[in-house]
């Protein structure tokens, strides 16, 4: 057999498996949330807005052991919110699914350390002193 044919056979057999308009729980589930997008680019964009936040969290070690999960599960989050938001905000709908989510991740450090010190401000708003 040739390497071509196995490719193809390969990407015909598991499209019926990871895209999200195949039937089963998880693509039902993700047209029901509202992503648009296929499952292999969910899933890259998800690897990326992980990935992000721990490079944030590079940068800014954390204070506490739990914050790294916390990190992890915000920028998950923030990284699916943007993918289910991404065709309706005007500068973002311009780039790419996949750097979207992975801009939403890099602010996924400072959203767990704004929660964890009940900081509920707006950004741009002062702190009182």
């Amino acid at each position: 057999m040739k390497l071509s044919y196995l490719a193809s056979a390969a990407a015909t057999a598991g499209a019926g498996i990871i895209a999200p308009s195949a039937p089963g729980l998880s693509g039902e589930f993700l047209k029901a949330a509202g992503v648009t997008i296929p499952m292999p680019v969910l899933a890259m964009g998800l690897c990326f807005s992980s990935a992000a936040g721990f490079i944030a969290m590079s940068f800014s070690p954390p204070e506490y052991r739990m914050d790294k999960w916390a990190t992890l599960f915000a920028a998950l989050l923030m990284g699916l919110l943007t993918a289910i938001l991404h065709p309706h905000i005007p500068y973002v709908k311009d780039l790419p699914v996949q750097a979207a989510m992975m801009i939403a991740g890099l602010g996924s450090k400072k959203g767990v350390d704004r929660v964890r010190d009940l900081d509920f401000s707006l950004p741009w708003s002062k702190k009182s002193t």
